[in-house]
């Protein structure tokens, strides 16, 4: 609790990310990000399905993890732990008919994860009171080697905000 008051979180308002102060707090929120050393633009492939006619989010590419061979999504392996990305999944399938995706490349907004590397452990090690698996957990993924993230995805939900000549999505999708 004191970590999130810390952050100026409060647990007094109650909404829908469809509402429209959700929506409000949000674009500023990724305006402010924006606007700071960590976002970046990039093409990048992303996960489309023909046979459903939309792209996919992660969690709806499903394919053999390409690090334990074990089913998994495009999000997290569940077995091993690893974070694949969609297009590295063996035999990738769309999760909702279960026909084979292909990949477009599209520009998106990436946040610069690993420009955080020596931020991160230096607050993993300021922490000893945290859980040991968490501290392991953590220090794996620093280890492995961070990976940027994508902040913007051509889906269907989520809402748009030109962002200028950096990126025409905020968030999850572009309008079509």
């Amino acid at each position: 609790m004191q970590c999130f008051e810390k952050l100026g979180f409060s647990y007094d308002v109650y909404t829908k990310t469809s509402d429209d102060a959700h929506k409000n707090f949000v674009r500023e929120f990724h305006r402010k990000l924006y606007e700071g050393p960590y976002v970046y633009e990039k093409e990048s492939p992303q996960a489309y399905c023909e046979n459903c006619g939309t792209f996919l989010a992660d969690r709806f590419v499903l394919g053999k993890c390409p690090k334990c061979g074990n089913d998994t999504r495009g999000d997290q392996c569940d077995t091993c732990g690893f974070v694949p990305e969609p297009e590295s999944l063996i035999e990738p399938v769309c999760a909702v008919c279960k026909k084979s995706v292909t990949f477009k490349n599209s520009r998106h907004l990436y946040i610069a994860i690993t420009k955080l590397k020596a931020e991160l452990k230096k607050l993993v090690d300021s922490h000893p009171d945290w859980r040991k698996n968490a501290v392991a957990f953590t220090n794996r993924y620093i280890d492995d080697g961070l990976r940027d993230r994508a902040l913007t995805r051509d889906l269907e939900w989520g809402f748009s905000r030109s962002l200028g000549k950096r990126c025409q999505a905020l968030l999850c999708t572009r309008e079509r």
